[in-house]
């Protein structure tokens, strides 16, 4: 599931129509008001009927805005305009309500999908349980791929945590497209998510070739565990994240931090802060005031100069359930961190435990 910067990716409409600023922002407010009474009205269309702009000036914009995600796709990046304008033209917008699945694990495929807002969590069903996480998908990631390119059925399900919107191409119309390969996406097969076969559960077996062990292999651990940190802020919506490892001598926890040039290794004692509480219980904690939190250690802090207020912290387990490090993200950009942050943080523990075993393996 190649993924892509998407710092532009859910642009509105307005960005796209040359009308003044003014206009967008009186739209958006007729919009709100249309919303606050059950009813969905799109801001181009409010625009058309106050005479703004016309339909053939709605169409083109919405033909940009859709190339654009388009193009902020991994896998569609290296396309050509001509290609980019073919596929748009024959894709379909898709909206995800709050625990609405988009993919269903053991289905044949019949669709790409490029998430363009919301989150999705991607989780495995298995013998006696509901389902394991093991992704999260933000907005730039292309689902289904995998499946168009082994002609294959879903090894994941995937479910909206929040409203989302997607863009639908299908595989029918895809295989037209000659230039669209597995190797479209530069970089593609050394994505985190090459590990979506692995099943993380104690005692399970992976049903192809150790995905995890190629992955290690094709882009090193370390690599790996640095996009589980970076997709762990980009999907919470935090300012920063940091795993902290287990010594096994001393019981304690350690993690390396770089500011200006200078990398410095933290160490924790045994149950200290609210990272050692953390590594002692087993617990997932959400702080939504970290200094008002008796447990919380301000070391770090004072040595970069940071300022923690919102964090989310969780273990790190291996497959026997044993505790290897613990998971930190801190300072969400908008409030604390919500329930649904909760769920999804927990995609990342399993991720991060894969990384992390290869790591010593």
């Amino acid at each position: 599931m190649p993924s892509a910067q998407t710092s532009a990716m859910t642009r509105r409409i307005g960005a796209y129509l040359s009308v003044p600023a003014s206009s967008i922002e009186w739209a958006i407010s007729v919009q709100n008001a249309e919303l606050a009474s059950g009813k969905v009205v799109p801001i181009g269309e409010i625009l058309i009927e106050r005479e703004q702009v016309t339909r053939e000036d709605l169409l083109t914009a919405l033909e940009h805005q859709r190339i654009d995600r388009l193009r902020r796709c991994a896998l569609f990046s290296g396309l050509s305009d001509a290609d980019l304008a073919r596929i748009s033209e024959n894709s379909e917008e898709i909206t995800l309500s709050a625990g609405q699945e988009l993919l269903k694990q053991g289905q044949h495929g019949d669709s790409i999908y490029t998430l363009v807002s919301g989150r999705l969590l991607m989780y495995r069903r298995l013998q006696h349980l509901e389902g394991v996480p093991v992704g999260v998908a933000v907005p730039g990631d292309s689902l289904g791929d995998a499946e168009y390119f082994s002609n294959g059925t879903h090894g994941i399900s995937a479910c909206a945590v929040e409203p989302a919107l997607a863009l639908r191409i299908r595989y029918e119309f895809l295989r037209d497209c000659t230039s669209l390969s597995s190797a479209s996406a530069p970089g593609r097969n050394e994505d985190l998510f090459s590990l979506q076969g692995w099943d993380p559960t104690p005692g399970s077996a992976p049903e192809s070739r150790d995905a995890p062990a190629a992955a290690a292999q094709t882009v090193g651990a370390d690599t790996v565990t640095e996009r589980v940190v970076q997709r762990a802020t980009q999907a919470l919506d935090a300012d920063r994240a940091l795993i902290f490892l287990l010594d096994s001598e001393t019981g304690g926890l350690f993690a390396k931090m770089a500011r200006d040039g200078e990398c410095r290794t933290f160490r924790v004692r045994p149950g200290a802060g609210i990272v050692g509480f953390v590594a002692r219980s087993g617990e997932l904690v959400n702080v939504p005031e970290a200094y008002l939190d008796a447990r919380f250690d301000p070391e770090i802090d004072v040595w970069s100069g940071y300022w923690t207020r919102t964090l989310l912290a969780g273990p790190i387990r291996n497959s026997a359930g044993a505790i290897l490090g613990v998971l930190q993200v801190v300072n969400k950009h908008k409030g604390s961190f919500t329930q649904d942050d909760e769920v999804l943080f927990r995609a990342f523990g399993h991720q991060a435990a894969s990384a992390l075993r290869h790591m010593t393996a």
